[in-house]
């Protein structure tokens, strides 16, 4: 059980490093996010099993991130639609006011 914890963590940390590095798309951050979200799930899946507790609070977890999933992807497809792509450094050079 432990080494499927540790398979977790080491999904967590590719996850957070992909997003940490290729932070440029919105496609590309989506699915840093949903592999970090995969890591966790894993490790709240082994660990309700070694606690010995059910497996709800890993189901609810499940269901959060699939919603979160969909309104990630329902935000890029209004973005690509709205501007033309999915590049941040576009939107953020806008906020500043041409800063």
């Amino acid at each position: 059980m432990m080494m499927w914890m540790l398979i977790g963590l080491i999904i967590y940390v590719v996850g957070l490093m992909s997003f940490v590095s290729r932070w440029k798309h919105v496609l590309s951050v989506m699915l840093s996010l949903e592999m970090m979200m995969v890591g966790i799930y894993l490790m709240v899946v082994c660990g309700s099993l070694i606690i010995g507790g059910g497996v709800w609070l890993s189901l609810i977890f499940l269901g959060m991130v699939v919603c979160e999933g969909a309104v990630g992807l329902s935000l890029i497809v209004s973005l690509v639609r709205s501007f033309g792509g999915d590049c941040l450094l576009g939107f953020i050079g806008d906020v500043g006011g041409g800063i």
